[in-house]
């Protein structure tokens, strides 16, 4: 696979983001659970206060450097996440990101403790070298 809009450098910089956001506790258990109908919610305001009450401020850092990213780079980072976690190959993992792709993917990947590690071994997986 080779990369359409992440670059190197986009992908290094998730990854000292996401470090940071590791090691900061996360709150959510303290929150009610997210309702199905807010995932679908037109109002983006009102998923962003869902998605992120009780994220620590680094995680919400993370989330909001990947909001900057065009939907078909944060297709790329959820398909090396996915990748790099082992979850399936690289042909399953590409079309089932651009299907399910959502506003709530930057959270979701947000929410990966080990981001950066599943990231830098996905990138280490379609450029072995």
């Amino acid at each position: 696979m080779r990369l359409q809009h992440l670059t190197t450098t986009d992908i290094e910089t998730i990854c000292r983001i996401a470090e940071l956001a590791k090691h900061s506790p996360n709150n959510r258990s303290k929150q009610p659970p997210i309702l199905p109908s807010i995932l679908e919610c037109a109002d983006t305001a009102a998923l962003d206060r869902a998605m992120t009450a009780g994220m620590p401020p680094a995680r919400i850092t993370l989330v909001r450097h990947i909001q900057t990213l065009s939907p078909g780079a944060i297709t790329e980072l959820a398909v090396l996440c996915w990748l790099g976690r082992g979850d399936a190959t690289l042909e399953l993992l590409r079309p089932h990101a651009e299907q399910t792709y959502s506003h709530t993917l930057p959270y979701y990947l947000a929410d990966k403790p080990l981001l950066g590690e599943y990231l830098r071994t996905g990138l280490r997986k379609i450029n072995p070298s």
